[in-house]
């Protein structure tokens, strides 16, 4: 989706608050169309940016709608993607508050 496009152009150039705004149209488009898997990217593209900023709580529950997703769809690679980046966001969380 070239919302999500967006989004991850946008992160590359650190301009994070505009790739955040980005990707949550792009999983608000993929639920109104019923495209859960490209609903499913977007939060897990979502919750990278998000992690960017240090917004880490917002960033797992973003991961986490994405692992939903994708577990709903029977898409385990994506699926243990969404994990990782779960794992990693709270790991980062727990790095941070030490």
């Amino acid at each position: 989706m070239a919302l999500n496009s967006l989004g991850g152009a946008l992160r590359q150039v650190r301009r994070f608050e505009d790739a955040i705004h980005a990707h949550t149209q792009a999983a608000d488009v993929a639920r109104e169309l019923g495209d859960r898997h490209s609903e499913g990217a977007a939060l897990n593209n979502l919750g990278g940016a998000l992690q960017e900023v240090r917004r880490f709580e917002d960033a797992i529950h973003a991961h986490t709608q994405a692992a939903t997703a994708f577990r709903e769809l029977g898409d385990r690679h994506s699926e243990s993607t969404a994990l990782t980046a779960w794992a990693i966001t709270h790991n980062e969380r727990w790095l941070r508050r030490r």
